[in-house]
């Protein structure tokens, strides 16, 4: 016995673009066949099931609530598919699974946006005597396309590190070039990152002002703990728009500071 369902789906960004998917069961052999069929010309918003018999006769058709994914008593069990993704609007590739796990195959987000080429970094380092003070100063832009930043700090010797929000930067430090880690991209970071030394507090405060900065996070490195900072992605900070930050390190002892900031730019879906 032969069975053959179609689903009419349309996009809802796009109405006028949407397709026919045809699902042809043959119970014998226990085998599921899939076509997509594309079609420009169909102004619907819906989402429609029309079930045909194995002659391909159409028994009965009718729309489904607007976008919805809830297809209950629509469809016959199905006993084997392949799964697709839609690379780009014209574009659709098989999605993998893992012979040994059956696992789905997928890479994290923020792996993702390097592909993307939205994923940025700077690390470098700082020679530091006692007491002085660095400011790695970041600026965002007032746009909607957000930085999702994490950061390490590793001096060689003793360090405080304090992460500020909404720092007035009345002088601008050394800028760094953002990398992207896609190196095949011209794409630029949106982010501005700075570094400034100074050899006492006052000083650096006259700089890069946190008289009325909100400290988010903070902590002492180097003496037992050798790194600090938000590293885990599970961690990061989602920067502000339209704001100045300070990464600042006071040297509680002489050397160097070593430094990585890492962050992609992305623009909310909803």
């Amino acid at each position: 016995m032969s069975e053959l369902r179609k689903t009419f789906v349309s996009d809802p960004d796009t109405p006028t673009r949407s397709a026919n998917v045809e699902a042809n069961t043959d119970h014998s052999k226990n085998e599921l066949l899939v076509r997509l069929e594309g079609h420009s010309t169909n102004s619907s918003t819906q989402l429609m099931t029309t079930d045909y018999d194995s002659s391909g006769n159409e028994i009965e058709s009718k729309p489904l609530a607007a976008f919805t994914d809830n297809l209950d008593g629509q469809y016959g069990k199905v006993t084997a598919s392949a799964m697709f993704g839609r690379v780009s609007d014209t574009v659709l590739v098989p999605i993998k699974v893992d012979g040994s796990t059956q696992d789905i195959q997928v890479i994290m987000h923020e792996h993702a946006e390097i592909h993307s080429a939205d994923h940025y970094e700077v690390c470098s380092y700082v020679a530091v005597s006692i007491n002085d003070v660095v400011d790695i100063q970041i600026t965002t832009p007032n746009t909607t396309k957000w930085g999702h930043f994490v950061f390490s700090i590793e001096p060689s010797g003793e360090t405080l590190w304090e992460f500020y929000e909404n720092v007035t930067i009345n002088v601008a430090g050394t800028t760094k070039t953002p990398r992207n880690n896609q190196r095949n991209s011209s794409n630029t970071a949106a982010l501005t990152i700075a570094v400034i030394s100074n050899s006492s507090t006052a000083l650096a405060n006259a700089d890069t002002a946190i008289a009325s900065a909100t400290l988010l996070e903070d902590g002492k490195v180097g003496s037992g703990k050798q790194s600090g900072g938000t590293s885990q992605r599970s961690r990061e900070l989602v920067l502000k728009q339209n704001t100045a930050y300070s990464l600042r390190s006071t040297a509680v002892a002489a050397g160097y500071i070593n430094y990585c900031l890492s962050w992609y730019e992305h623009t909310d879906k909803n």
